[in-house]
Formats: structure tokens, C-alpha cells, sequence
């Protein structure tokens, strides 16, 4: 390099000695330093820098120069002689023809450093960005899955567990869903625990335990105290070892709050129809991030959806009460009579308020014959039941005070119905069973109803079909047919609703075949045990069956 390139360089160059002395300098390396070119020579390559840049000069310049024999871009800082400091990015490279002297570079650093810097903040924005998206995603995506539990939940109950399960598995590690005990209030005490789960299924039984004792033994200062007084969400992030000391009166609580892991918390209100109906509660432990306030409004839009699911759930409930009363108002127990057993049985269908248009009577006449009825109103829901209880009504009366045959009896039913505006369509079989010892003789008619069935004692099966008649309401005169059958001592009648026997997948007579084979089964059962294990049978032990099924049996037995 020329004297004149060596001084027109766009970088600060110096010439070492094998002491790390200067030997050389360029013109920018004197107006850097603010020291003349010639008072560099002979200054020790140290003492052109800070203390921080003569410890990287101890650290990493000699060892590096030695082992490797040269440094690339070592960032440290010149010391100009007026005090004033400059960032360089240092390069050195010991000379191929002279091993003991160290040709030096210095190039300026102040724009690298900043464009470092501003792409490190740009960097950390842009993760702290990502990181947000996906917490975000994460809460939207619980609040997605809780909306589609809740909406399939057939109970309260399930409903609550099931979101807890969502919530142990998306989003903290443990959870606690109280619910209001009667009517919405505020008072604490007045919360029931409904739900309580842990992330590790081994340590649910321990939060429960929290969480049945927590409501009672909660402070005037504690976030629930807090969430219940003023309706708004609390979030308590840290949650630090005073806050712990004052959750509750009891220090025990504590002590278990600290055993089963509280980094932060958040409580909010189940709310619906601006009424709080209990308190939802979520915690995060020593792992993880503690939640934050984009946590406290999903947990604020999570309350109210549970809340909503919850007023749903409940008020289906008590409509379902209302209609199991209605139910058996309507349905009156069967009347004991000498010499017969009576059973009846009634499952509503799930689906349809647990009310709908099935019956059964059992009317005794003055003149000691006995009449059974088994009816079905086309529909569901309070409509037919309405309808059921006109109908039945009808038939009841004309039963216990006319001496009309079974036949008869539907054809003035029909008429009566006609008569007094009951536009309504029913299935419906009527037996009429005469006094006596031994032998019983039956009469009976069928408007359009799946044929009684009999059982031997002996184990033999008979469906009492006969030519189809039209369903009861069809608004005209319809003639109707008396069938005869009889029933010895220790068989049995069996009358039934379609719902017993139809199945969409099923064709209508392999279900009459199933019926009669399940009959087969049952015989030398006493009645009541028959009736049950019908049901159990044909419809299942849960309670999910698609229709409404009423079902009436008769024995005749000895009397003494």
C-alpha cells in the first residue's frame, strides 16, 4: 500500500510491534484517537481504548491473535484524547512475512450498532407479536370448544365438567365452577361447588377438597369476597405470599392453596340475563405465564357463555319437573282388583321435556268387569300430553258409566271428541276382562294401535291381531270391531306404545319378534319384575329412549 492509499483509507490502520506497541498510524486513525500521527508511535495499542475495551483486549484480542493469528470485528470502544469515546469494530491479522508485527484495522461502528440494535428491537417486537397471536388463537379457540361443549350438554352438571375439562387442558392448571344454591345472590356463603379439576388427574381430589372449604372460609379481602360485592372479574397476578396469608380466615386454606400451586388467579362471575349464577375460578402455578388481562376478558366471555348454558340447562330442568308432575297427575296408578294383577309403566322420551301423548287406565265397572286402556296421542311435547289428558279423560268416564263393549266405547269416544272440539288423532286398544274364577274372557277392539301380546304360563307367545281399524279422531263415523280372547290363571296380557317396538333401523315385525322372544324369556317372572325387565330389554337401562313408551300388564292369579 502507497503512503498516499495508506492515509486515504476509509478505516483506522495501525502497525504493531511484537510488544503491541504502534509503530505505524494513518491519517484516520490520528483524528480518531485526537492524538498526532507520530505521538501514536510508540503508545501501547491499550491505551487507545476504555477499560472495557482494554479487558477484550486481555480476553479476546491476544489470545485470539495468538492461537489464530487474527481477530475479526471485536467491538470495543476508542478513548480519544479529548476524553471523548467511539465504537470501532476491531480487525487484526499478524503479517505473513513477519510474524511479530500485527497490521490493525478499525472501521467505525456507530450505524452497525444502531441497525443491530433497531433489528434486535424489531425482532423482539415481532415475537412478543407472534407470542400474543398465538395466546390469542389459544383463547379463542378455548372459547370456541367451550361454546361447543355447552351447546351439547344435556345437564348442568355435565356441562360444568365438561368445560373444566377444557379448561385443565388449554388453559391453567387448575379450576373451580361454583354454582349459586338457589336464587342468584351475592352473598358467598351461598355458593355450592359444582365442579373442580386439576391438570393431573391424580390431584383433583385434593383441589376439590380446596375448593368445598374455600366459599365458606373466605375473606372480606379475598378476590372472591372481591368478585361477588362488585360484579367485576378480579385478576390477582402475582399472587404473593401476603395475598395467600389473607385469602381465607382459616390459615389451613392457605397452607392447601400453597400445596396445590397458586403463581396467579382469575375469578369471574357466571352471568346471565344480568344475573350471577355462580363463580367461575381458574389458577395458573409455578409453570407457565401467569395470566394477563387479554386472559381476564376471555375469562369474562367464557362466564357468560357458561352462565347463559347454565340458565338454559336449568330452566329445561325445572320444565322437565313440571312435566314429570304433570305426568303422573295424569297417569294414576292402576287400580287393585281381586284376582288380577295389574301392572303399568311409564318411561318419557328424553328428548321431548319428559312429557308427551302415551297413556294407560284401569277402570273397574259396577258390574265387576274391568277395563284396560292404552292409548297413544299422535305428537309430543305439552300439546299431546293437553290432549292425552282430554281423551283419557273421555274414555274414563264413558268406561265407568256406560256398559258400552270395547267397540262401542272407541265409537262414542270418537264421537264425543268430535262433539266437544278435540281435533287430535290417538291410537288406542281397549280389553274388557270379565269376573270370574279361572278362565277370563277378554273383548277387545284396536283403533290403529301395535297388537297386545299374551304369555302363557308355559312359556308360548300370541300377538291378538286383527284387520286394522282407523286411529280415534278422524272426524267421521267409523264402525268398529269386538275381538275375543282368553287369559287362563298365570297368563299374561301385555299392553304397549309403539314406542316400545319402533326403531328407524329396525323393521316392524323382527321388533314384534323381538318382543315376543323377550316375553319368552320372562315367563314364570312375577309381574312386576316382567315389566321392568321388558323395558330394560327392549329400550335399555338409560333413560335416552326417542319416544314416549307406556306399558300394562294383567295376570290373573287364584284368589282365596
Amino acid at each position: 500500500m502507497t503512503i498516499t492509499e495508506w492515509d486515504d483509507a476509509a478505516c483506522a490502520l495501525l502497525v504493531l510491534d511484537p510488544n503491541r506497541h504502534v509503530t505505524q498510524a494513518n491519517a484516520l486513525a490520528a483524528r480518531w484517537t485526537g492524538y498526532p500521527a507520530a505521538a501514536l508511535v510508540g503508545r501501547p495499542l491499550s491505551s487507545l481504548f476504555t477499560v472495557g475495551g482494554r479487558i477484550y483486549l486481555e480476553t479476546h484480542f491476544t489470545p485470539l491473535l495468538l492461537l489464530e493469528g487474527q481477530v475479526s470485528e471485536l467491538a470495543v470502544e476508542l478513548a480519544g484524547a479529548d476524553g471523548s469515546r467511539m465504537p470501532v469494530l476491531l480487525n487484526a491479522r499478524q503479517s505473513p512475512d513477519d510474524p511479530g508485527r500485527t497490521h490493525v484495522a478499525m472501521v467505525a461502528a456507530t450505524d452497525r450498532i444502531r441497525y443491530e440494535r433497531d433489528l434486535l428491537h424489531a425482532r423482539l417486537t415481532a415475537e412478543e407479536a407472534t407470542a400474543e397471536s398465538l395466546r390469542l388463537q389459544a383463547r379463542l379457540q378455548l372459547l370456541a370448544e367451550a361454546s361447543s361443549t355447552l351447546s351439547s350438554s344435556p345437564t348442568v352438571e355435565s356441562a360444568v365438567s365438561a368445560v373444566a375439562g377444557e379448561l385443565v387442558a388449554r388453559w391453567c392448571d387448575w379450576t373451580m365452577i361454583y354454582l349459586c344454591q338457589a336464587h342468584p345472590t351475592s352473598a358467598p356463603h351461598s355458593l355450592r361447588l359444582a365442579m373442580a379439576r386439576h391438570r393431573d388427574a391424580a390431584r383433583t381430589i385434593e383441589v376439590a377438597q380446596l375448593a368445598s372449604d374455600f366459599p365458606s372460609q373466605v375473606s372480606s379481602s379475598s378476590a372472591l369476597h372481591a368478585l361477588l360485592t362488585t360484579g367485576r372479574p378480579q385478576l390477582v397476578a402475582p399472587i404473593t405470599e401476603e395475598r395467600l396469608s389473607r385469602a381465607a380466615d382459616d390459615p389451613a386454606v392457605g397452607e392447601r392453596l400453597r400445596s396445590v400451586g397458586v403463581r396467579s388467579a382469575i375469578w369471574t362471575q357466571l352471568m346471565s340475563n344480568n344475573l350471577c349464577l355462580g363463580a367461575l375460578c381458574a389458577v395458573r402455578g409455578e409453570d407457565g405465564d401467569p395470566f394477563d388481562d387479554g386472559d381476564l376478558a376471555a375469562a369474562t366471555d367464557l362466564g357468560a357463555r357458561i352462565g347463559g348454558a347454565v340458565n338454559a340447562l336449568q330452566l329445561k330442568q325445572r320444565e322437565q319437573e313440571t312435566s314429570v308432575a304433570l305426568q303422573r297427575a295424569l297417569l294414576t296408578p292402576a287400580m287393585p282388583v281381586p284376582g288380577l294383577d295389574i301392572v303399568a309403566r311409564y318411561r318419557p322420551a328424553a328428548q321431548h321435556a319428559q312429557v308427551g301423548g302415551d297413556w294407560y287406565d284401569s277402570v273397574a265397572r259396577s258390574n265387576g268387569e274391568h277395563l284396560l286402556v292404552i292409548g297413544d296421542v299422535i305428537g309430543h311435547g305439552s300439546d299431546a300430553a293437553a290432549a292425552m289428558g282430554q281423551l283419557r279423560s273421555i274414555i274414563r268416564t264413558l268406561a265407568y258409566t256406560t256398559g258400552a263393549t270395547p267397540a262401542e266405547l272407541l265409537s262414542r269416544a270418537d264421537e264425543a271428541a268430535l262433539g266437544l272440539g278435540l281435533t287430535t288423532l290417538a291410537t288406542c286398544t281397549v280389553v274388557s276382562v270379565r269376573p270370574g274364577e279361572g278362565r277370563r274372557r277378554l273383548t277387545w277392539s284396536n283403533a290403529g294401535h301395535p297388537p297386545p301380546v299374551t304369555l302363557t304360563a308355559g312359556g308360548t307367545t300370541e300377538l291378538l291381531a286383527a284387520r286394522p281399524e282407523p286411529l280415534l279422531g278422524l272426524g267421521r263415523h267409523v264402525a268398529r270391531s269386538d275381538h275375543v280372547a282368553a287369559l287362563d290363571v298365570g297368563d299374561t296380557l301385555l299392553l304397549y306404545t309403539d314406542g316400545l317396538i319402533e326403531r328407524r333401523d329396525e323393521d316392524i315385525d323382527e321388533s314384534l319378534s323381538k318382543l315376543a322372544r323377550t316375553l319368552r324369556d320372562c315367563a314364570g317372572l312375577p309381574l312386576e319384575q316382567l315389566g321392568d325387565t321388558v323395558l330394560e330389554t327392549l329400550l335399555g337401562r338409560s333413560p335416552d329412549n326417542a319416544d314416549d313408551v307406556a306399558l300394562l300388564a294383567l295376570r290373573p292369579v287364584m284368589t282365596s
